[in-house]
């Protein structure tokens, strides 16, 4: 829990000077302002639009240096079966940096393949609701029933498809008994207790933090954050 919320902090502190990427919040003016379905236009993605969303969200900062919490985390407590080239010096916090990098690069590519196939939008739709639990609800929801590329109501395929493709990455390099299906899946779902990332649990965090964005960046206005627009 203590490294899944760890992680989620990271995010949110990277988010908000961000512009909001993620966001459907296309309007004829480009205004960025939640969704409004009564009056947003909704501006279909195709593979073209899809192929530039992740090569962006690839290369951004965040995605390359968030890895260092987890990998610090496990460091701090390691697993009680890891090898000393996995838990003590240097060359461990690399081995603990390229895993959490690794995971966190194959499970947005699988969202990106499975989402180009299955024309699944990568984009998070704001909740348009006024009430915090709702909108939480909203968010928790929507990685399992996101929106197809033209904005109608469909199961999020590609949300598992990457939360597999991370989950089972580190099965290729993993030291003995930390790669094994077992392991994989948690990676994969949402075991607090076993090693790692959980990548669906990720997914949920990553998506409240997008929903709840606006009040989280004028949070960091206020606390006079540096990067915070």
């Amino acid at each position: 829990m203590a490294l899944l919320l760890a992680t989620a902090a990271g995010t949110a502190y990277a988010q908000l000077g961000a512009s909001a990427t993620s966001l459907v919040v296309v309007k004829p003016s480009d205004e960025e302002i939640p969704v409004d379905y009564g009056s947003t236009y909704i501006v279909p993605m195709f593979f073209e639009d899809q192929t530039r969303f992740w090569l962006r969200r690839s290369v951004e900062p965040a995605p390359l240096l968030l890895p260092v919490v987890p990998a610090l985390m496990v460091l701090a407590d390691p697993p009680r079966q890891y090898p000393k080239a996995w838990k003590d010096g240097g060359g461990a916090f690399g081995r603990n940096f390229g895993d959490a990098l690794t995971e966190e690069e194959a499970a947005r590519t699988g969202r990106y393949l499975a989402g180009a196939l299955l024309q699944e939008d990568p984009r998070y739709y704001p909740s348009a609701s006024t009430h915090i639990a709702g909108r939480a609800a909203y968010a928790v929801i929507f990685t399992f029933v996101d929106r197809s590329t033209h904005g109608k109501p469909r199961p999020a395929f590609s949300n598992f498809i990457g939360a597999a493709a991370g989950g089972f990455v580190g099965n290729t390099y993993l030291p003995r008994g930390y790669d094994d299906p077992t392991h994989a899946l948690q990676r994969t779902g949402g075991n607090f207790v076993g090693y790692g990332e959980t990548q669906l649990v990720g997914f949920v965090a990553e998506n409240l933090i997008l929903e709840f964005h606006p009040e989280l960046r004028e949070f960091g206005r206020w606390l006079h954050l540096p990067f915070v627009r």
